[in-house]
């Protein structure tokens, strides 16, 4: 208990260093040329997780996942409804992955042999994945006509902190619903305004 502090110190010098770092967002949108639904502010959302979202996959729950969701559509002019009643369905998966966790065991050396297991760690590839469905189609006929889809990404971030899942969602929202078929990086920091009002 004695060391508590002097780590707890350490680990928010570390966060207040970091959020004066820039980090490269990889950010892409993506507008259906072929869906007949608009994409517009005013029109009715309903967010819908994929499964792997709850599976702990994203470093924050998926509730505290769908809470910064909604408060960035909804500044955006979006409003929500049930699923039967929305006209767009919004999907989204969240997934960091530590670089050395990607090994689940390695020869073990010593006179015992075998394998050990190999902790997770990073640096770390957190991936962010959104799209809107047309929610009429999907109701009449279970089709996912894709309205609008989009990610952001980040190859090597020091941490699996969810400070990175606020900045991706920033990132990926900044000219939502935006239709840009390249990548675009945008370069981001841990003490962006935007991201600390998400709650991070």
């Amino acid at each position: 208990m004695k060391h508590s502090f002097p780590l707890c110190f350490g680990l928010a010098a570390a966060m207040v260093l970091l959020g004066g770092c820039s980090f490269r967002v990889q950010v892409q949108g993506y507008r259906s040329p072929e869906a007949t639904a608009p994409m517009n502010p005013g029109m009715s959302v309903h967010l819908q997780a994929e499964v792997d979202t709850y599976a702990g996959s994203c470093p924050v729950a998926g509730d505290e996942l769908t809470r910064m969701i909604t408060e960035l559509l909804t500044e955006r002019g979006y409003e929500f409804a049930p699923k039967e009643s929305a006209d767009l369905i919004m999907v989204y998966s969240y997934d960091h992955v530590g670089y050395k966790g990607r090994v689940r065991f390695e020869p073990q050396t010593g006179p015992t042999g075998g394998m050990k297991t190999v902790g997770k760690g990073g640096p770390y590839k957190h991936s962010l994945w959104l799209r809107a469905i047309d929610a009429g189609k999907f109701m009449e006929s279970g089709e996912e006509q894709v309205v609008w889809a989009g990610s952001a990404s980040l190859e090597a971030a020091p941490t699996g902190s969810a400070r990175f899942v606020a900045m991706l969602l920033v990132a990926a929202f900044e000219d939502f619903p935006g239709n840009k078929d390249e990548i675009v990086t945008r370069k981001m920091y841990l003490s962006d305004s935007r991201i600390v009002a998400l709650g991070y």
